[in-house]
């Protein structure tokens, strides 16, 4: 009897570690399943934690910024919002004139809606009453 019990427990043990290996997934193939992959990025952006980790990633390589920032400025409303940002930011709005005024169609573009606009026809016939500051 001691024999059997000696034959048997290790193929249960190595039937129960074939069946457990089998069933799971290497991280391979859960990046390359789309319906795990989505399940990934469902989990990490639900945990703050995973989100932090992902924004570290992606804005600590100044290459992989302008990657990321090329993606996003495919959908339009990521444009949007990124023109309310820069236009909201103090700090950043000289730096965004100097670039809506150094070419002409967009000069000429932002001149036009300015003149069509009453209030804004009104503020631009005040500003050129006042002498420029030297």
């Amino acid at each position: 009897m001691k024999v059997v019990r000696g034959l048997i427990a290790p193929a249960v043990i190595a039937l129960a570690l074939v069946t457990i290996t089998g069933c799971g997934q290497s991280v391979d193939e859960m990046v390359l399943n789309p319906n795990t992959k989505e399940e990934l990025i469902d989990r990490l952006l639900t945990e703050n934690i995973g989100k932090e980790q992902i924004m570290e990633r992606l804005t600590t390589d100044p290459e992989d910024k302008v990657e990321l920032a090329e993606t996003l400025f495919r959908d339009t409303s990521i444009k949007a919002l990124a023109i309310e940002k820069l236009a909201a930011d103090k700090s950043y709005r000289p730096e965004l004139i100097k670039a809506l005024m150094a070419d002409p169609a967009t000069r000429l573009a932002v001149a036009e809606a300015i003149a069509a606009d009453e209030n804004g026809r009104r503020e631009v016939q005040a500003a050129l009453q006042t002498p420029l500051k030297k």
